[in-house]
């Protein structure tokens, strides 16, 4: 019984595939006799040839030559209203439909300037790597630390991950909110005396909030190249000191180590960031 219900089905199967194809060589045929009607002035038969085979019975190819052969129909009739709702459902099924300036009629050219398809906001998800290398610029201790020999160096890859809101202000200006989570880690050695030395390895984590702007400046086959300013705002979320040891070589002081350190209490709760950059797409 089961055999017997797979052959059925794969029987409608091959009987509808096979009615789809006549369907659709009928549909190629009628486009063909549209289009022999349409240089031979007789315009008016065009839309009921082929208005049919609009809604099923086209490929997506012959679906907007059929639709741009309709547009042209109208706009002879001097029908315009017809002629938009015509192009705007071309658009629909092809929205990276362009002119062609060298072939198109300029009432055809003059219709189409008015819609555009160009995304006016877009979303996304984004994701990527940071390296994080500090610079020490001041320090508060009881001890010398010229002499102490302080060093923040980085510690493998940190990595973000969030949204991307864009605004397509124009053809060469985006602004772009990323809100995204943040994680950055180093590594700290200090030599806190002559007699010990103190390391470990910090993991701070933010919120993130970058607001950027995108200029394009240049187009060259196909790629628009583009350099980015901003500004970001990072909200601290935690602020950990991995594998905290305290060394005395000096001295018979036992070693002190741990799992971690809470340091969220002795970090600033923001970072301020500045952003630059260029890129392509």
């Amino acid at each position: 019984m089961k055999l017997l219900y797979t052959q059925i089905l794969t029987t409608f199967f091959i009987l509808l595939s096979i009615q789809l194809t006549i369907a659709q060589d009928d549909c190629t045929v009628k486009l063909i006799e549209a289009e022999k009607l349409y240089e031979d002035g007789k315009i008016e038969k065009v839309p009921d040839l082929i208005d049919n085979c609009i809604e099923s019975g086209f490929n997506k190819e012959n679906k907007i030559s059929a639709l741009r052969l309709l547009t042209l129909v109208y706009l002879y009739e001097d029908n315009v209203d017809k002629a938009g709702e015509t192009l705007l459902q071309l658009l629909k099924v092809s929205p990276e439909y362009k002119i062609d300036r060298n072939l198109d009629p300029i009432e055809f050219i003059r219709l189409y300037s008015m819609y555009s398809t160009e995304s006016v906001f877009s979303l996304g998800i984004v994701g990527g790597a940071n390296i994080t290398t500090p610079r020490l610029i001041s320090t508060y201790s009881a001890t010398d630390y010229d002499k102490a020999e302080s060093k923040y160096t980085s510690n493998g890859l940190g990595f973000s991950i969030g949204l991307k809101g864009t605004y397509h202000f124009n053809n060469e200006i985006d602004i772009i909110f990323e809100p995204k989570f943040s994680q950055y880690s180093f590594l700290i050695t200090e030599n806190t005396s002559n007699l010990s030395q103190f390391s470990g390895n910090y993991k701070k984590s933010y919120i993130d909030f970058p607001l950027i702007g995108s200029y394009y400046f240049y187009d060259y086959r196909g790629a628009s190249f583009y350099v980015d300013l901003g500004f970001s705002y990072g909200m601290l979320i935690s602020s950990k000191l991995n594998n905290p040891l305290h060394e005395f070589p000096e001295v018979e002081n036992p070693d002190k180590k741990g799992s971690y350190i809470n340091s969220k209490a002795f970090s600033k709760d923001y970072l301020l960031t500045g952003i630059i950059g260029v890129g392509t797409k």
